[in-house]
This record gives C-alpha cells, sequence and structure tokens, in this order.
C-alpha cells in the first residue's frame, strides 16, 4: 500500500527543497544496505530518485527499462550489485555529492554535529560574553567542543561542533529564548529524523495493509461506500479532483486519506444506543425490567473496528488494544515532530524503534483470514456499526440542509434590503428633482415677469431668454415624471 498523500509530500518537498536533507537521505540508504536492512533502504532510494531524477530520466541515465528500476527498488525488489551501484552513482551526480557511509561498529569513533544559532546581537553585550556563557553551560563537553561565533548586522552567529551528548545538552541548558533567538542549523535533528523517515514510512506501510485486508475480508471490496462517514469520504473525493484521472483509478480511496484520518476510522467508537432514545419500542420486545435493563446495557455497549473487529485476528487481544494506545501516545506525537520538522530526540527515535518492532511482532502473529464462526460471531457488532454510520449521515444531511436553508434566508433577507435600498435611493433623487421643480417654477415666474416689465429688451436678448425657457421647461418635465415615480412608490 502506497503511503499517506501528507508523508510523501512532505518528504518529496522536503528533499526538492533540502540538499542536506536529500543527501542524508542518500547516506542514510547506502549505511541501511550496508547493516543489513535492504528493504527500508529500497524505499528510500525509491522516494529519492521520484523526488528528484525520476524514473523515465534514470531508465535513459542507465540503459534499463524504467519498470525493471521499479522492480528492484519495490519492497520486494533485489537488485544486484552491478545495478546498485549504477543507481547510486546517477543519484551521487544529480545530487552533486559525495556519500559518507557509516557502518555500525563497536569501535567506530563518535560522530560530531554542527548546531547554529542566531542570537539578537542586543542579549550578550559581545561576542566574549557570549563564549562565556556558552562555556559555563557546556563545560562537561568542552573537550570534544568547539565554538565559532560570527558578529552579523542584527545578530550574532554561534555555530557549536560537538557530540551527540553535548548537542544534546544545548537544548535546555544554553537558556536561549524563542523570543530572541533562532535555532538555524541542527545536523543532529535532521540526522534523527533522516532515520525517522523509514521507521515511519514501515508503520505506516504495514498497518495500512493489515488494515485494508481485514476491511475487505469482513466487509466487502464496497467497505468504503458502507462503512466510512460521509464528512471523510467528501474530504478524500475534493483530493481526488485534483488528480489526474488516472491516478484517481489506479489507487483505492483510503490511499487518499492521511494517516490521522486512517486513525479516526479504525478507532471510531459506535454505539446502538443513545441517551435521547426512549425505552418504548423495547416494551413489546421484553418481558420484565430486569430484560429492559439487560437490553439498554447491551445497546449501549461502545463498539470499535479497532476493539471488536479487528481484534478478532490476535489471539494476544490485549496485545493489539496496547497497540492503539502505543500510535496515539508515542507514534502520531513523533511522526508530528517528523513531519512538521520540530525538534525531534534521539530517545523519539529509539520509542519509534521500540513500537514500530511491537508492531512488526503483532501484526506477524496475525491470522491470516477469521473462521466462519468468528465472522458470525462479530455480525451483531458490523450492523452496530453500519446503523451508527447512517444516523451519522443523515445528521450531518439534516444539518448540512439547514445552513442551505439558513444560506437561503439570508438570501432573500439580502435581496430585500437591495430593494429596500434602491427604492431609498430613487426617492432621494427624486425628492432632489423635487426640490428643481420647484426652484424651476420661481425661475420662470421671474423671467416672465422680468420679461414683462422690460419694453426695452434686444432681439437677442429676447431669443436667449426663449432658450434658457425651453430648458427650464424640459428640467421641468424630468421633475414631473420623478414626483410622479414617488407617488407610485408610496401607493
Amino acid at each position: 500500500m502506497p503511503l499517506t498523500r501528507d508523508f510523501k509530500e512532505t518528504v518529496s518537498t522536503r528533499i526538492q527543497k533540502d540538499s542536506t536533507f536529500a543527501t542524508a537521505l542518500l547516506n542514510e540508504a547506502i549505511s541501511l544496505f550496508l547493516n543489513g536492512e535492504p528493504e527500508t533502504a529500497r524505499l528510500i532510494l525509491r522516494d529519492l530518485i521520484n523526488s528528484t531524477i525520476g524514473f523515465e530520466e534514470l531508465a535513459a541515465e542507465t540503459s534499463k527499462p524504467s519498470k525493471s528500476l521499479h522492480r528492484m527498488l519495490s519492497a520486494k525488489g533485489n537488485p544486484t550489485m552491478d545495478n546498485l551501484n549504477i543507481i547510486l552513482n546517477v543519484l551521487r551526480k544529480k545530487l552533486d555529492v559525495d556519500t559518507e557511509t557509516q557502518i555500525v561498529s563497536p569501535k567506530a569513533s563518535e560522530t560530531t554535529y554542527i548546531i547554529e544559532y542566531w542570537i539578537e546581537a542586543t542579549q550578550f553585550p559581545s561576542k566574549e560574553e557570549l563564549a562565556k556563557h556558552v562555556e559555563q553551560k557546556l563545560h562537561k563537553f568542552l573537550p570534544d567542543t568547539k565554538l565559532e561565533i560570527e558578529e552579523k548586522a542584527k545578530y550574532l552567529l554561534l555555530r557549536i561542533v560537538s557530540t551527540k551528548k553535548g548537542i544534546c545538552r544545548c537544548y535546555k541548558a544554553l537558556g536561549f529564548q524563542r523570543e530572541w533567538s533562532f535555532r538555524a542549523k541542527d545536523e543532529l535533528a535532521d540526522s534523527l529524523r533522516s532515520k525517522a523517515y523509514p521507521i515511519l514510512a514501515e508503520i505506516e506501510l504495514r498497518l495500512r495493509s493489515f488494515i485494508s485486508q481485514a476491511m475487505i475480508e469482513v466487509f466487502g471490496f464496497d467497505w468504503w461506500k458502507s462503512f466510512i462517514p460521509r464528512n471523510l469520504k467528501d474530504k478524500v473525493s475534493k483530493m481526488e479532483t485534483k488528480e489526474k484521472k488516472d491516478q484517481v483509478e489506479l489507487h483505492h480511496p483510503i490511499e487518499f486519506t492521511f494517516f490521522d484520518d486512517l486513525m479516526v476510522i479504525i478507532t471510531a467508537k459506535f454505539q446502538d444506543w443513545t441517551d435521547d432514545q426512549t425505552i418504548t419500542e423495547l416494551l413489546s420486545k421484553c418481558s420484565s425490567i430486569e430484560d429492559i435493563k439487560q437490553e439498554v446495557n447491551n445497546r449501549r455497549r461502545i463498539i470499535s473496528f479497532w476493539d471488536d473487529i479487528f481484534s478478532g485476528y490476535f489471539d494476544d487481544k490485549n496485545a493489539w488494544i496496547q497497540l492503539e494506545k502505543n500510535i496515539y501516545d508515542q507514534i502520531i506525537p513523533i511522526r508530528n515532530k517528523v513531519m512538521h520538522h520540530r525538534l525531534i530526540r534521539d530517545h523519539d527515535l529509539q520509542e519509534l524503534k521500540e513500537c514500530r518492532d511491537e508492531m512488526k511482532n503483532l501484526l506477524d502473529s496475525a491470522k491470516p483470514n477469521l473462521s466462519d464462526v468468528e465472522l458470525e460471531e462479530i455480525q451483531p457488532s458490523v450492523k452496530t456499526i453500519m446503523k451508527s454510520i447512517m444516523a451519522i449521515d443523515v445528521m450531518k444531511g439534516a444539518m448540512l440542509a439547514s445552513k442551505a436553508i439558513q444560506s437561503s434566508d439570508s438570501f432573500m433577507k439580502s435581496i430585500m434590503a437591495i430593494d429596500l435600498m434602491n427604492g431609498a435611493m430613487s426617492a432621494s433623487k427624486a425628492i432632489q428633482s423635487s426640490n428643481s421643480f420647484m426652484k424651476s417654477i420661481m425661475a420662470i415666474d421671474l423671467m416672465n415677469g422680468a420679461m414683462s416689465d422690460s419694453k426695452a429688451i434686444q432681439p437677442d436678448s429676447i431669443i436667449k431668454a426663449m432658450s434658457a425657457t425651453a430648458a427650464i421647461n424640459s428640467e421641468l418635465l424630468k421633475a414631473m415624471s420623478a414626483t410622479a415615480a414617488i407617488n407610485e412608490a408610496s401607493d
């Protein structure tokens, strides 16, 4: 099963933007090959190729078919050393790097890492003061630590080179506040993150594969349509619209979900009885009060895919229930740190490995399939889950309809408000025209009086006065029309 979209896209984007991270992944893949973990190494190489050179260009560079290269780097691939060497050389050329392979050995010298801080210049009067502060905080690790401080325009750049223990000490001991400092580079965290990516990928692949197989066996191939809430199906549909048609057709809808969505599906709680229901319907089915109590208790029992469906594949059901706790308490918090580039510590990586190993051992112990008797036993739970999901969908449908009605009411109110506003504006213009009308009447009266009293009016003046009178009459007609419109609106 492919990884979820957010995981793949985050890794791909980071590889494309961060050449240091891409180099670290390439080094990690080679080290994994040499230290006996080829499956994880192949997955890392596949992601590197997809995010950089691409399989088609790699095929051209290696003179090998693209499909063959895909098979070599699949989970069950088995590339020869010659083919592997060719692929690595192409990647080294593409990334323009020399690889650094670390072979696990008890006698290997301890690796050093670089961490850089940008510190607001006003916090320390001089480079010497900053150096003194750091030396006091890291005095136990000074023999294995190197300090460099550079003065920039607005900040001091502190570069520390130390062992893993020394770098870990920096995180808390230095006492730098986020208001005036910024951790600009952290090679130890990047190294741990590059090691965490393949572990998270393996956890997700194994868990997704098992859950998909179980859902198909118990619910059939249409399980997504029948047993997934509407809001999640709508979310996936929106994501599918952003993909090319051939990509949608090649993938099951679950492959467009995020890891958190997957966990919500498989750990969701369902109940055949809710607090707003009455016992009226049970009166005809039960012969006593005790029977009614028993029936209500049975229907109020919490049911989930995880506890009531998937646990049936394991003899040790407590171990399966503990896995759910590990996922929420350990795997998801660490995954968020890795995916969102937050600080990750060495103990986070160790916890992740332990959870991965426990999950692999548990899934390896799972039954290949449920017996007919076991499938029959879980049918009541299946019916409760289906009934609950249908009720949820109906409720959400009703809520959407209610919002649509509210939106419709708001729309009608808006139309009415616009009409009222337009009416008010028309009335205002008409009133203004009415004022002009009154002024026009007064002007005509004045002009007529002037023309009657004057006995020495020149012909040119008479013509001009007549033109003015005609213009005033035109304005008068407009004012009268506006007045009629006001009267009609008021009626």
